[in-house]
């Protein structure tokens, strides 16, 4: 921040486009036949004078220069948004290799993997309870209302004392971003658990088999998988490479080697062990996915 004890803050900007050129083109051509000389700004940010030139240049030429100002205003109004002056230095930035945020040390890492852990086994409760109740008769259209509402209120936990705000401080960005974050993933989990342990129990299997075989059979390419044993295992796999991948880097990398080796050793045993049909249905399914991923690019 600003303040005897800090030091500046540098906002380094790209080149104008060839559009601003050919405006200021066009705004030259314009001023010359009335007699008026156009002020030319260098494109540097030594002096402040040039700076404040060119900021209303370039407000004065933008199309949307009426929202800009309405914004600046409005936060210029926003007491607890204006600039003050530092009361202390700022410290130097903790370097920290095997974290997601590097400069976040471990305190941050491990409220991240506070937060992962916590929300796996709320994904796992969830999915234990639903399960029981399927198994005592009670319908699956209850069951998933029930896991949606406790959903909800987790959401509304969250938004507790949370406060409000203008702009991404907004109940509506803070609502997003706790269930983008956290219920949105416990919910989707809770969903793919209970499918894939509808495959396993048509195949009469265990989660803890398909992981037990896929890391056995890691170098066996000639031995069959079937359709739970690869799920269950792919699902393992997606779940520790989340976890590093989110608390600690760059072991994702290591760890993402192992992992991604067991994968293609999975998918050539499931290769080997599937019908024709099956073959045709997959092949058919990667050729529309491909087809509608070059028709959104385009």
């Amino acid at each position: 921040m600003p303040g005897a004890t800090s030091d500046a803050i540098v906002c380094e900007a790209k080149p104008a486009s060839t559009y601003w050129k050919d405006k200021l083109l066009a705004n030259q051509g314009t001023a010359q036949p009335d007699g008026l000389l156009p002020l030319l700004i260098a494109h540097d940010f030594d002096d402040a004078k040039r700076q404040r030139f060119l900021e209303l240049a370039l407000s004065d030429l933008a199309p949307q220069s009426k929202d800009w100002r309405l914004r600046l205003q409005a936060s210029e109004q926003e007491v607890g948004r204006q600039w003050v002056p530092a009361k202390h230095p700022l410290e130097a930035p903790v370097a920290q290799k095997w974290t997601i945020s590097p400069h976040a040390g471990w305190a941050e890492a491990s409220k991240k993997l506070q937060w992962f852990l916590g929300a796996s086994f709320v994904s796992l409760a969830l999915f234990a309870v639903g399960r029981v109740l399927l198994r005592t008769g009670v319908p699956a259209v209850a069951v998933a209302i029930g896991t949606v509402l406790v959903g909800m209120g987790l959401m509304a936990f969250g938004m507790k004392g949370s406060g409000g705000g203008t702009g991404y401080d907004s109940p509506f960005y803070l609502d997003l971003a706790i269930y983008s974050a956290i219920v949105g993933p416990i919910l989707l989990s809770v969903l793919a658990l209970h499918k894939l342990h509808h495959l396993l129990d048509e195949e009469d299997m265990t989660w803890w088999h398909t992981v037990v075989r896929g890391w056995t059979h890691i170098l066996d390419l000639g031995s069959p998988a079937s359709r739970a044993e690869f799920w269950g295992f792919f699902a393992h796999c997606v779940w520790w490479w989340a976890l590093v991948h989110i608390c600690l880097q760059p072991l994702d990398l290591w760890l993402g080697s192992i992992l991604l080796l067991a994968l293609i050793t999975l998918v050539v045993r499931r290769l080997r062990s599937m019908t024709p049909s099956e073959l045709l249905a997959l092949v058919t399914t990667v050729a529309c996915l491909v087809l509608l991923a070059v028709l959104r690019a385009h």
